[in-house]
């Protein structure tokens, strides 16, 4: 296309990003954003956003960031502080230094288990509970049942039940679901490396309690 009719090609990477075993330039997108609170185990209110060269290049930031070079100045002095650079693309204000420093150790406990791992154990996981609810006769599992079209999160319905009772009935069996926050809701679970396939197993039997 010609450089008109292009555009840059943002991805919400939220659900992938600390399961899936792949790579930015492999993702072939302009920036992924995701958090860092679900599959990564970090602190709530942390991120991250990977940026292509191109996406540099096209992008200003609309806050000045405290931690790059001159960019708070050139707002001050209202002049061009140069390239876009990603420090410049960090959001303004100061850090919570406890949560940056904390995502450290989110990191380093994957990268020591493995991406590999991290992703075949999520999905083994996410499989066996979408087998297993998918046998049941009153339950109808919305997320495909291949690993390729699906991460962790498992979202399904219970016949008689809204998403908000079925993830209710489940806390009083200690099992931790949300009712997804959109105009249409299902139930969701989400096993990850914390759980172990009795654990899957037990959520199998508490929905098919729910007769």
């Amino acid at each position: 296309r010609q450089p008109a009719d292009q555009v840059l090609f943002f991805v919400d990477g939220v659900h992938g990003f600390g399961v899936e075993d792949t790579t930015f330039p492999q993702l072939g997108c302009d920036v992924l954003v995701a958090g860092c609170h679900k599959w990564l185990f970090g602190p709530r209110g942390t991120g991250v956003m990977f940026f292509s060269p191109l996406a540099l290049s096209r992008l200003s930031p609309t806050i000045p960031s405290f931690l790059a070079p001159d960019a708070y100045s050139a707002w001050i002095g209202n002049y061009d502080p140069g390239p876009t650079t990603a420090a410049r693309m960090t959001p303004g204000g100061f850090k919570a230094f406890e949560q940056v420093w904390s995502l450290n150790e989110a990191f380093g406990f994957h990268q020591m288990l493995g991406k590999p791992h991290v992703a075949n154990r999520t999905h083994e996981l996410a499989t066996l509970l979408k087998t297993g609810l998918s046998a049941l006769p009153n339950v109808r599992v919305r997320t495909p049942l291949s690993p390729q079209m699906s991460a962790g999160i498992v979202s399904f319905d219970v016949a008689g039940h809204s998403a908000r009772d079925t993830v209710s009935r489940l806390r009083s069996w200690r099992i931790i679901g949300s009712a997804a926050p959109y105009a249409e809701q299902h139930a969701r679970l989400t096993p990850s490396i914390r759980n172990t396939p009795e654990d899957i197993a037990f959520a199998i039997k508490a929905v098919a309690a729910m007769g």
